[in-house]
């Protein structure tokens, strides 16, 4: 599909998800188009240079790392609050803001950041524009790294939760 027929795209909003990616075989300029019903789609089929176990390995692992640090955010009572709506959200780059009263902290989020640096918890910081937290769960990054985080976040929770 050539890049230039994208605009033409908007008709296609009911669909669930529409995902473009480059794709071999496509000329430079354009794109192949994939359509599914879920976000997990460029996840369902191993590359062709990796074995399958290790593919299943890495998606158990992709999913235990988002569960983890998942769950402290979603019981935390709102201390942790994802700003984006649930069947948006990255399972691999995950914002959250700390708040306090509903409104975001950026003290809160400071320190959190300069305690998490203190345990070897670096690269958290949020985006510049929007600011806040963003952990990135690549494939690089264990899920004791996680577990780690997932252990501190819970502890600077109790520690600085009025």
């Amino acid at each position: 599909l050539p890049l230039s027929s994208l605009s033409s795209l908007s008709s296609l909003s009911s669909l669930s998800s529409l995902s473009l990616r480059a794709t071999s075989g496509h000329s430079e300029g354009q794109v192949g188009i994939q359509h599914s019903t879920s976000m997990e789609c460029l996840y369902s089929q191993p590359g062709p240079q990796m074995d399958p176990e290790t593919w299943r390995t890495m998606e158990r692992n992709r999913v235990a790392k988002f569960q983890s640090l998942i769950s402290v955010i979603d019981q935390s009572g709102g201390f942790y609050r994802i700003p984006v709506e649930r069947r948006f959200c990255s399972h691999v780059n995950i914002p959250f803001r700390i708040t306090v009263a509903g409104e975001a902290n950026s003290d809160l989020e400071a320190k959190f950041l300069s305690d998490a640096a203190a345990l070897g918890l670096v690269q958290l910081k949020g985006h510049r524009s929007v600011g806040g937290i963003r952990v990135c769960l690549y494939n690089a990054i264990s899920c004791e790294d996680v577990q780690k985080l997932a252990s501190f976040m819970s502890h600077f929770m109790l520690q600085n939760r009025n």
